[in-house]
């Protein structure tokens, strides 16, 4: 089926594309989120910078097509023509240096120091690979010519060691690619053949070459002690190589010549199997041959399929193989990656699946009593997954999938967990020590019968289990109950001049007037010299926001009054604001005080407040409170003016949606939330201007801010397209 086909049915409204053939086809840049394409082959298809989020790739066929596969395997023959012929020449130039001619003209220390160079570069390679090989056998050839002109007084010989080493270097670097480009694109059952295949090809190759050059060498020397004499000479070989006759009489010549000729070979041969054993390296994914295997995937990958910059969030490859594949910069959040095949062989230098062990745990699944430590795990699928006992200390599973996940014993130290999925995941004697879950963090129905607050010690190997009961477990629920309400609070941060008596009467108010939002003070926190912050839990589904502006609006026009008729405004209320005020007074005096005892040893993280608090511990960090920044632009937006036409939505109305839009965006983060409700204060302050030229400065400032945080989300963003919507109609509003 044709691209076009595919995107007509598309638009139509389909989704199931299951076992078509699509090989060779382009979707640049096409949006594809849902389709369903499993079973497809999807080899040489281009999505570079498509949009296929949630789409159904199971067990699709990725990579090559025939005739790039057979491209490929002619380059690599013709790589190991190079990688032959560079071997060749390395040897006979080794053999030509240690020539009685060359000794006798010049001098013995150039043949002697190209051999321990030759020695080094082979050494360094098989050991700690090419890439350290490399740089070794330059500092070598660089001290070599500086050693040869200090004892000899001339370089006479040190240009041809070194172009014996860069041949020799040109060799292993083309052989090992040729390898790695062969097993990458090869079937597991042809592999050991063609690679069997190319080391035979590599090795006829550069045989002949050493054994036809070393006899001509041996046979009309390399160097001349004078200019006009090493010029005359090197015209008679380059005669002698071209002329056929004198290839004849290559073959011709003493036992000094033929041992000259067994020797170039003998060195020729073993760069090749330095050349095969690099590419058979890091085809096996070996660290030291790394850059090998890079540059040879690279090149596999041309002409597959490219998902480069395409959004492949919650798609699913299920049993899908990927060889040859091409995924750097792709957007992998949630992507399923279960008993996919060849993955390997594919492109992924530029995402998380470049650890093999992680690449490994997203393919099967099982990461049983692994040590996963401060690893970046942001973003996986691991659904499903068996990780009982694996340790993820300081370890970010923010916004992973750890859905029916089982971590039964797993440590979850100081582990990041926001926005993490843990439905119906088994959590049963889980480590929780300074765990950074957040509101966003999903425990519904999770299967809990008991956890640890503590890492166990040699005196504690129990510490600190919940319940405290050891007779006594978690029943359905009472875990996500446990951990849940400390976190779905209401926080009234005060970040200037705290006022005890204004807080204790706006909250006691924010109470009386808001009966259904269930408010229930359970903290009180100071932070620094002059902050402090009132925390609440608040009932479910109610409007933190609004709450925050209400309070707030009340808690400034109580601290412009005049210190007496604050006095007075205290003894007209009753004792309970007066017992509050006391109690904010105690807190101020104290780094931390609590109206309630919570068991939860972990780290509790507010998105809405940015806060990190360690319970029962020190304050690990503060960052943005939203709601009072949310409040304070609530409150400007309100003072705008109604529409007078009916049919037309009027400015107010139009921020108020645009604000609604960014509380509600989950690509954003608190910075960048933050920056754009404090644009919409802008638009809004802007509407208030008489002078044009006032109002049209401080919206471009403003337009700049919102284009140059939209350009971060992705094209699907629900914020994307309120903006593409909304901005039009408020700068149209503004007169702009």
């Amino acid at each position: 089926m044709r691209a076009s086909q595919v995107l007509e049915h598309y638009a139509a409204g389909r989704r199931d594309f299951q076992y078509v053939n699509l090989r060779g086809q382009t979707f640049i840049g096409k949006d594809l989120s849902g389709v369903d394409f499993s079973y497809a082959d999807i080899r040489g298809v281009n999505f570079t910078k498509s949009n296929l989020r949630e789409a159904n790739l199971n067990c699709v066929q990725a990579g090559l097509q025939r005739r790039w596969a057979t491209c490929l395997i002619a380059l690599s023959f013709f790589l190991s023509m190079l990688s032959g012929a560079a071997c060749g020449l390395a040897g006979i130039m080794t053999a030509g240096v240690a020539s009685p001619t060359f000794l006798q003209e010049y001098h013995p220390i150039p043949a002697g120091i190209l051999v321990v160079v030759l020695i080094i570069y082979y050494t360094f390679v098989l050991r700690r690979g090419f890439l350290i090989g490399l740089v070794a056998c330059a500092l070598s050839i660089a001290a070599s010519i500086s050693i040869i002109g200090t004892l000899t007084g001339s370089l006479a010989g040190s240009g041809v060691a070194a172009l014996a080493v860069a041949w020799a270097i040109v060799g292993t670097l083309t052989g090992a690619i040729a390898v790695v480009i062969v097993g990458a694109i090869a079937h597991s059952k042809t592999l050991n053949v063609l690679l069997t295949c190319l080391g035979i090809f590599h090795q006829f190759w550069a045989g002949a070459i050493a054994w036809l050059a070393a006899g001509i060498i041996a046979q009309h020397g390399i160097g001349a002690p004078s200019g006009e004499a090493a010029v005359a000479k090197s015209v008679a070989v380059a005669r002698v190589v071209v002329g056929a006759k004198s290839v004849a009489v290559a073959f011709v010549g003493t036992d000094l010549e033929i041992t000259a000729r067994f020797f170039a070979i003998g060195v020729a041969c073993s760069l090749v199997f330095l050349g095969i054993y690099s590419g058979i390296q890091a085809l096996k994914i070996d660290e030291k041959d790394i850059y090998i295997r890079r540059i040879g995937i690279f090149i596999a990958a041309i002409g597959g399929t490219n998902f480069y910059q395409a959004n492949l969030t919650n798609v699913s490859f299920r049993e899908a193989t990927l060889k040859n594949t091409n995924l750097t910069d792709a957007t992998l959040k949630c992507t399923y990656f279960s008993q996919v095949k060849k993955l390997e062989s594919a492109r992924i230098s530029a995402t998380y699946l470049k650890d093999p062990q992680i690449r490994k745990l997203v393919i099967t699944g099982q990461g049983q009593e692994q040590d996963f430590n401060r690893k970046d795990m942001e973003g996986l699928n691991l659904s499903r997954a068996n990780l009982q006992y694996a340790s993820f200390i300081g370890a970010n599973l923010s916004k992973t999938n750890l859905q029916e996940a089982n971590l039964f014993g797993a440590k979850l130290v100081q582990t990041r967990l926001e926005r993490t999925d843990f439905t119906r995941a088994i959590l049963t004697g889980a480590y929780i020590e300074d765990w950074g879950i957040t509101i966003g963090t999903k425990l519904d129905q999770v299967e809990c019968e008991y956890v640890y607050m503590r890492l166990p010690t040699r005196d504690d190997p129990d510490p600190c289990r919940k319940p405290d009961n050891r007779n006594e477990v978690f029943r359905t629920g009472d875990f996500a109950d446990f951990i849940a309400p400390i976190f779905k609070t209401l926080d009234l941060y005060h970040n200037q001049g705290v006022d005890p008596r204004a807080m204790a009467i706006a909250f006691k108010h924010l109470v009386e007037n808001n009966p259904a939002a269930e408010l229930d003070l359970v903290a009180m926190e100071k932070r620094g010299l002059d902050k402090f912050l009132l925390r609440a839990k608040t009932a479910e589904g109610v409007n933190r926001s609004e709450l925050s502006a209400k309070y707030f609006a009340e808690y400034n026009q109580l601290k412009k009054l005049p210190q007496k008729d604050a006095q007075l405004l205290i003894a007209a209320q009753d004792e309970r604001i007066r017992s509050l005020e006391n109690m904010i007074m105690t807190a101020l005096k104290q780094p931390k005080f609590y109206t309630e005892t919570s068991q939860n040893q972990g780290v509790i993280v507010s998105e809405q407040s940015g806060t990190h608090v360690n319970v029962g511990g020190n304050v690990v960090g503060s960052t943005i409170n939203l709601g009072e920044i949310s409040g304070a632009v609530y409150n400007v937006v309100n003072q705008l003016p109604e529409s007078s036409d009916p049919d037309k939505p009027s400015i107010k109305e139009l921020l108020t949606q645009l604000q609604q839009a960014i509380e509600g965006e989950t690509e954003l983060s608190p910075e960048d939330k933050a920056d754009l409700l404090e644009q919409i204060k802008t638009f809004a302050e802007a509407k208030q201007m008489s002078k044009p030229e006032e109002k049209e400065g401080l919206v471009r400032k403003a337009r700049k801010i919102f284009e140059a945080t939209l350009k971060g989300l992705p094209d699907t963003a629900k914020l994307v397209e309120a903006c593409s919507k909304l901005l039009p109609m408020i700068l149209q509003a503004l007169s702009l």
